[in-house]
């Protein structure tokens, strides 16, 4: 029997399934990778995988070696020195992963077969939307890091009271609830202090841990409403948890908050 296989199609079949796994592998592990390095990554695995085609294998002995070099890769390329530690963890999750990515990849394929009756286009069409999501995140994360080090004014709003505070913007604020994982803002206590609370059964202890090495717990209330005023003008961002800090987070006094990146 004789099997023919494109190499192109191959590449962009192999190229399409890294980005999906490297990018589901990436929020698994909870590690800050670039797009750029799981792009560099996919295109050097795929390049190695439609390769090995061209060596005189077998069909099963260039599929055993091709997905031995993926996997072997993907320490090499994907994971920086300072997340090694987590390979173990990683080949689990792209062990799983690639099934559940190769389920999807079936799904388009026989959808699109469905649609169009062939398959010539399908790969051309997964780049163009691989390309326009890189576009897309490039921009988002272009417009995140143009608010870093902002300072904007912020009204906290709970039961038709106002606090008046200027809020930094800080990327590095990655602060969450343990429960929910909901994001956490820093708040002056004194500015929360007095404040009615429109859910006063809402009270959390939330673990924190510093650069400095300072850690311990902070008090966390549910906030119902503030309104951040932005650049592109005023965001209203619905119940946010607040932490109260007893220290001035700014030494000069140019901030009493501290806003969480994931807010909006």
């Amino acid at each position: 029997m004789t099997v023919r296989l494109y190499l192109d199609s191959v590449f962009l079949m192999q190229l399409f399934l890294n980005c999906m796994v490297l990018s589901i592998v990436k929020m698994q592990l909870g590690i800050s990778l670039s797009h750029r390095r799981i792009w560099l990554t996919a295109v050097a695995l795929s390049g190695l995988y439609a390769g090995i085609f061209l060596l005189p294998f077998s069909l099963i002995q260039a599929e055993v070696t091709a997905t031995a070099v993926s996997f072997l890769g993907l320490g090499g390329f994907f994971l920086p020195a300072r997340y090694r530690r987590h390979w173990r963890r990683m080949l689990i999750y792209v062990l799983a992963d690639t099934l559940v990515a190769s389920g999807i990849l079936r799904i388009i394929m026989n959808w699109w077969y469905a649609l169009t009756g062939g398959m010539p286009g399908l790969w051309v069409f997964l780049t163009c939307a691989l390309a326009l999501y890189e576009i897309v995140a490039q921009a988002s994360q272009h417009y995140k890091k143009s608010r870093a080090r902002h300072i904007y004014p912020v009204t906290i709003l709970s039961a038709g009271q106002r606090r008046q505070v200027l809020a930094l913007y800080d990327t590095g604020n990655e602060l969450t609830e343990p429960l929910s994982r909901r994001p956490v803002c820093l708040v002056e206590e004194e500015l929360l202090a007095g404040l009615t609370l429109e859910n006063p059964l809402f009270f959390r202890a939330i673990p924190f841990h510093t650069v400095g090495c300072d850690e311990g717990l902070l008090y966390g209330i549910e906030v119902p409403e503030l309104l951040i005023d932005a650049e592109d003008g005023v965001h209203s961002v619905k119940e946010v948890i607040c932490a109260g800090v007893s220290k001035p987070l700014s030494p000069r006094g140019n901030y009493q908050m501290i806003l969480h990146p994931g807010i909006f």
